[in-house]
């Protein structure tokens, strides 16, 4: 299950410390989305993050939270804009955050497949990074991303 209010107060210390750090992964994220800010150190700095865990937010949660995706869809906007390299649209040198995408990538295929709609790769912008960060985001071989 989730992490909500109720479970803060009922639950575990852990619900109050994932609701923390949710707001701030989400202002990471923000952070990402503006135009004049350095994408290559925050990657470094989030696959420092993940060499210990596969999400942002709890360490036993086992599948990503809001702030995951709000990070996740921040990188892939970024990533199919005009404002990033062919060396940062590689995500060369971050494994544990290409593992991140990639596991994001999968959650979100699955919650569109369970409410019968996946995306649809044709008009969207190609980004050139390694094939194995989102191939399974659409299922399809060419990497692409959709701007979020």
């Amino acid at each position: 299950g989730g992490y909500g209010a109720s479970s803060v107060k009922s639950r575990s210390p852990e619900a109050a410390l994932v609701i923390a750090g949710m707001s701030s992964w989400m202002s990471v994220a923000d952070t990402i989305r503006d135009a004049n800010h350095d994408l290559k150190k925050t990657c470094v700095d989030l696959n420092h993050a993940l060499a210990t865990r596969a999400f942002l937010c709890g360490a036993t949660v086992g599948q990503p939270t809001v702030a995951d995706f709000d990070v996740f869809f921040a990188i892939i906007a970024v990533l199919a804009s005009q404002q990033t390299n062919e060396e940062e649209r590689r995500m060369e040198g971050v494994p544990n955050l290409k593992r991140f995408m990639r596991q994001c990538g999968v959650a979100v295929t699955r919650m569109l497949e369970t409410v019968g709609t996946v995306p649809s790769h044709k008009d969207l912008p190609a980004v050139a990074m390694d094939e194995d960060v989102l191939r399974d985001y659409f299922g399809v071989g060419d990497a692409v991303a959709e701007v979020a």
